[in-house]
């Protein structure tokens, strides 16, 4: 795989946002996108599917974008954060 991105997107959903570049993309070089996220973003993905290997502040989005990417979310002091990353998920996961 390629180098993973470093640019920080604003937000996951609107112009320029992290939901954008990944269609933009063609779901092709995404590992590693990474974008600052408000409160309501982080708290619905968390709602709307089981999520994987959540522990209080750090949870994986249980339906995968493609292949073994999928969406970390976690908090940072008062920051909310969400980037693709690689998983591979363990007996029992799936």
């Amino acid at each position: 795989m390629e180098k993973k991105q470093e640019k920080l997107f604003k937000g996951f959903w609107g112009d320029n946002g992290l939901n954008d570049e990944i269609t933009k993309r063609q779901y092709n070089n995404i590992e590693g996108l990474k974008a600052l996220i408000d409160e309501k973003t982080y708290w619905h993905f968390l709602e709307c599917l089981p999520p994987l290997r959540f522990d209080g502040n750090v949870f994986y989005i249980s339906e995968f974008l493609t292949g073994n990417l999928t969406l970390r979310f976690w908090k940072e002091d008062k920051c909310y954060f969400c980037e693709v990353v690689q998983l591979n998920l363990n007996s029992g996961e799936w």
